[in-house]
C-alpha cells in the first residue's frame, strides 16, 4: 500500500510517498519520492509574527499540487502537519482552516513535543552501531 505525509515546515513544504509492505511480523517502509517546495514560511513568522497573502498564496498552490500527487498516486492514506512557523504565526489556525476549505486536505498543528515525537519516530537508533555514541539533531527552519 502507498501513503504519504505532508510536512509544512518553516523553510520548505514536503510531500513524501512510501510504500509499506508487511514482513513477517513487522512492516517494512520503503520510500519511494520526496516533493519539496521552498515556500519559506518562517521568514515571514519569525520577522512579523504572521504568514503574509503571497507566501499563503505559495503554500496553498503547492498543497493543492500536493492532492493532485496524492491522487494519480492512489494513496491509501496520508497525515498531514504543520510546525513551527504556522504554530508561531498569528493567523496559523485560520490558514490551517483556509488549507482544508480549498483543497480538503487536514492538517494538524504539531507542537513542539508532539514534532519532537514524531522526528524521535523513526528510529534511526535501529540503524547505527551500537558501539558508537551519537548525538541526533533536528535543526529546523524555525
Amino acid at each position: 500500500m502507498r501513503f504519504a505525509s505532508i510536512d509544512i515546515g518553516s523553510n520548505a513544504v514536503r510531500l513524501l510517498f512510501a510504500n509499506v509492505f508487511e514482513a513477517g511480523e513487522h512492516s517494512v517502509f520503503k520510500k519511494e519520492s520526496l516533493v519539496r517546495v521552498p515556500v519559506r514560511l518562517g521568514q515571514d513568522t519569525f520577522t512579523i509574527g504572521e504568514i503574509t497573502l503571497a507566501r499563503a498564496e505559495n503554500l496553498f498552490k503547492t498543497l493543492i499540487a500536493f492532492k493532485y500527487l496524492m491522487e494519480v498516486n492512489d494513496v491509501q492514506s496520508y497525515k498531514a502537519c504543520a510546525t513551527a512557523a504556522i504554530r508561531e504565526a498569528r493567523n496559523g489556525e485560520a490558514l490551517i482552516a483556509e488549507i482544508y476549505e480549498r483543497t480538503g486536505i487536514e492538517v494538524e498543528i504539531a507542537s513542539g513535543q508532539r514534532e519532537a515525537g514524531i522526528i524521535y519516530s523513526n528510529h534511526v537508533e535501529d540503524q547505527l552501531d551500537p558501539g558508537k555514541n551519537y548525538l541526533y539533531i533536528d535543526v529546523g527552519g524555525g
